[in-house]
């Protein structure tokens, strides 16, 4: 998979978040991983190792993983797996030894894992299971980034934040999207003309009829319009489409169109 689809400005107000952890200088940022089944787990993971990085990502590492997953995510545990070889394999077998990365670890429970690190990233793909962890880590005082979804619900996401201000533990969530210049140019492009709306949908919603032969996963009612890859000109919609009443969240993030004046 080419995770080059996070922009750099995304990955550099990340790194931005652990500037201020008081470490040795030299010694590491140690940053730990809670949950693994998001691909975010890898990608993120391939910057901030990558052998003599430089700027803001310089003296930042993923040391360790908690590869906890989601029970009743049909994919949770298929994708764990598949994310937990990489992250084992990345940048271990250099063909200059003085590329060599230490090997990420991974541990058995929560505990283990705050212990060895300075800040935590929560990839679980399930945003249900996001308010427990976040207390964990933020209750520990370690600096938090979560990747999408924040939560599975308003009030979870509320609870985060009040969480962080109440332990003054610094706490980020986006999506790497947010900064990607594909999007942010949308309003400026010749064949969208004046944004007038987004309709964002999926992924996998709890206690939803089953719409397709994919478990939770949206499909269509409406016509399909364009949408545009972060990082390539415009090219015709994925054709995923959303039913008249969708449901109100998809647990694990999701899909999204916008509609533009022509």
């Amino acid at each position: 998979m080419n995770y080059r689809i996070i922009p750099l400005a995304a990955l550099t107000a990340f790194a931005i978040l652990w500037a201020a952890v008081p470490v040795c200088a030299a010694q590491p940022v140690r940053v730990g991983i809670f949950g693994i089944d998001n691909y975010g787990s890898c990608a993120y993971t391939e910057f901030l190792n990558r052998p003599h990085a430089q700027g803001v990502f310089e003296g930042v590492r993923v040391v360790a993983a908690y590869p906890i997953g989601s029970d009743d995510y049909p994919d949770s545990a298929k994708l764990a797996e598949r994310w937990k070889k990489q992250l084992l394999d990345m940048y271990q077998r250099p063909r200059d030894p003085k590329d060599a990365v230490a090997p990420i670890e991974m541990v058995g429970s929560v505990e283990e894992l705050l212990s060895k690190c300075d800040g935590v990233m929560i990839f679980s793909m399930d945003g249900r299971l996001h308010l427990k962890e976040a207390q964990a880590v933020l209750k520990a005082g370690k600096r938090l980034f979560i990747g999408r979804p924040l939560a599975s619900s308003p009030e979870d996401a509320v609870a985060i934040f009040k969480l962080a201000i109440e332990t003054k533990t610094p706490c980020w969530s986006s999506s790497q999207h947010r900064f990607s210049a594909g999007f942010s140019q949308i309003r400026n492009h010749l064949e969208v003309g004046r944004v007038i709306g987004c309709d964002v949908y999926g992924g996998w919603a709890v206690n939803t009829p089953r719409l397709t032969s994919s478990p939770g996963r949206c499909t269509a009612s409406r016509r399909c319009i364009r949408s545009w890859d972060a990082a390539s000109s415009p090219s015709p919609a994925h054709q995923h489409r959303r039913p008249r009443r969708s449901p109100p969240y998809g647990v694990t993030g999701g899909w999204g169109r916008i509609a533009g004046s022509r």
